[in-house]
């Protein structure tokens, strides 16, 4: 079965695949897990130590510096790096996936599952190395056995027809539904 994608996808969508993409290993771990929001719990950390941060020169300011306070400052700024960094990356990776406008081809054969963007770039997963098929908000994802971190990702629209082939075809493999 081929499936040609000419539509682009969402944003919504696009930040799903990146939150999957970054959560790969907890899901093969825990594969019915609840997908969490990096973009936003990474917003909420950064804006948490940044009110610590204040509140930590506030103290200092008023009461004088201990070794304790200096520290708490230090890791606080530490972690406003760490939290800036990751935003940078999952966004750099948000926008290079909505940035590309190429036609896709999915296609599921009696071998396995593969995606290729207009016949230059191609990921091909056999059915024995897929791990499971997940049913997220906005994607139906594919996810590889092996801790390469391959994903197959589509847009929920095409759920429909994947599903009923996979069924049709008796493919073994387990799918997830939320």
């Amino acid at each position: 079965m081929r499936i040609e994608i000419h539509e682009a996808g969402s944003e919504a969508f696009y930040k799903e695949t990146v939150n999957v993409l970054a959560q790969y290993r907890s899901l093969i771990k825990k594969p019915e897990r609840k997908l969490q929001d990096y973009f936003k719990m990474l917003w909420a950390y950064a804006g948490i130590s940044l009110l610590l941060l204040v509140l930590l020169a506030v103290m200092y300011r008023y009461w004088g510096a201990g070794v304790s306070t200096v520290a708490a400052m230090g890791l606080m700024v530490v972690n406003l790096v760490l939290c800036g960094a990751y935003l940078i990356n999952l966004n750099r990776l948000l926008k290079e996936f909505m940035g590309d406008i190429r036609t896709s081809v999915l296609t599921l054969d009696e071998s396995g599952v593969e995606l290729s963007k207009d016949g230059t770039q191609i990921v091909r997963i056999p059915w024995d190395g897929i791990a499971f098929l997940r049913v997220f908000k906005k994607s139906v994802c594919f996810l590889s056995r092996n801790l390469t971190g391959f994903v197959i990702s589509v847009n929920l629209l095409h759920k429909d027809e994947i599903l009923g082939y996979l069924k049709e075809n008796d493919i073994g493999i387990r799918i997830i539904e939320a």
